[in-house]
């Protein structure tokens, strides 16, 4: 159990446990001091190699009882046993620190059990069946499933729900920050919502994105993946928050991009993760932003490097004459499918873009190229039903 227990229902326990204790197969022992009982203690053998304490109590007023107690009942209740369960701290401060002063070898992940059909998914044990309901929704390669399942998959963001003793449906709920009246509120990107095509119509995807409004209690943002679904969100309450477009030109087409005459006079240089996030914030930081922090961005840069593609800071200086007290630079991430360069994310301006993109494609090999920003959509919840909701907002880079 995960909840702590009231003192009348552990007072209960208690009894029903010394009433029953040798149906039970306890085992329990007692400290006497001057006749009088001031600690007690009672478990059973868990398994082959593991013995679970259910009851530990003694006075607290006689120092270094509880260690006593605990030492002394296994020194003569089970010497050759590997394991002890002491069971979970129940979210108490106090006990929580008692047992980790016995430097335990293995701490457990605890869990709370809710009525409900949506559960968090277990990385190792749904991995094989999340990527079947990508493949068949989505048509992505085995190599880019398998990436995300390994990098950005935690206990904690990916929500399923069961049917037939497997996952059918499915949504990621990555951590965000999105600018809001002018301070950052915590927020999820919700990612990869699918389901099964045998399993469709019965409202499971919807049912996901409802626990995950009453859940999180935060902001959803997303980016429809096709113009259809821009009515199904906003039947759920979802708003257009992100203008998006995105451009394409090819290489017999390069004047789409207005180039100018003069020859490309950028300087492309590698980034980290947190430079890139730290101009990102400073060119791109206006209400309706979201930020993603630097373990996101390396993800996304990892990702775009194994497509062929880059990450880069962009500078229209000469670096050697570049003041270093002030640092101007754009970012640029791309990548490569098939012949086509795409651009993920820039701060640069088109004018400035014009003079980067041929270079980069004869660089890259590329014949054709898209730029520009996707469009998404907001949930707020009720707490923050009335704020604006800020319909230029700048997404652009849409993480997996």
């Amino acid at each position: 159990s995960t909840r702590v227990r009231s003192s009348a229902a552990s007072d209960v326990y208690k009894r029903q446990a010394l009433d029953f204790f040798e149906e039970l197969d306890y085992v329990g022992a007692v400290i006497r001091i001057q006749g009088q009982i001031e600690a007690f203690t009672m478990g059973e053998m868990l398994n082959d190699n593991t013995v679970v304490i259910h009851v530990e109590k003694a006075n607290g007023l006689v120092n270094g009882l509880y260690g006593a107690i605990n030492q002394e009942f296994l020194l003569h209740a089970w010497p050759d046993v590997q394991f002890v369960n002491r069971e979970e701290d129940t979210g108490d401060p106090g006990l929580r620190k008692a047992k980790l002063s016995y430097y335990p070898d293995i701490l457990l992940p605890k869990y709370e059990l809710e009525e409900s059909g949506v559960v968090y998914a277990d990385p190792e044990r749904d991995a094989p069946y999340i990527q079947e309901i990508w493949q068949k929704c989505f048509g992505d390669e085995e190599d880019y499933i398998q990436f995300y399942l390994k990098h950005r998959m935690t206990r904690e963001n990916m929500l399923v729900i069961f049917r037939d003793g497997r996952p059918v449906s499915m949504a990621s709920f990555l951590p965000v920050q999105y600018l809001c009246n002018g301070a950052y509120v915590d927020a999820r990107y919700v990612y990869a919502v699918a389901t099964l095509p045998e399993y469709r119509g019965q409202k499971l995807a919807e049912q996901i994105l409802r626990f995950a409004e009453e859940k999180y209690q935060v902001p959803l943002i997303l980016s429809p993946a096709e113009e259809s679904l821009i009515r199904y969100y906003e039947n759920l309450g979802f708003k257009n928050a992100f203008q998006g477009e995105r451009k394409n030109v090819s290489g017999s087409d390069i004047t789409a991009l207005e180039v100018k005459d003069t020859e490309p006079v950028a300087c492309m240089e590698p980034v980290t993760p947190e430079e890139y996030v730290r101009i990102r914030d400073e060119k791109c930081a206006k209400e309706g932003y979201v930020h993603w922090d630097v373990d996101a961005v390396s993800y996304a840069m990892e990702l775009a490097a194994s497509c062929g593609g880059g990450t880069a800071a962009v500078s229209c200086e000469d670096k050697n004459t570049r003041n270093e007290q002030e640092d101007d630079r754009d970012i640029l991430m791309y990548d490569i499918r098939e012949k086509e360069l795409v651009i993920l994310e820039t701060t640069l301006s088109d004018d400035a873009l014009s003079q980067v993109l041929p270079q980069l494609m004869e660089e890259t090999g590329t014949s054709a190229a898209s730029y520009g920003r996707e469009r998404g959509m907001i949930w707020l919840p009720e707490t923050m039903a009335d704020l604006p909701v800020a319909g230029d907002g700048y997404l652009a880079l849409t993480l997996g």
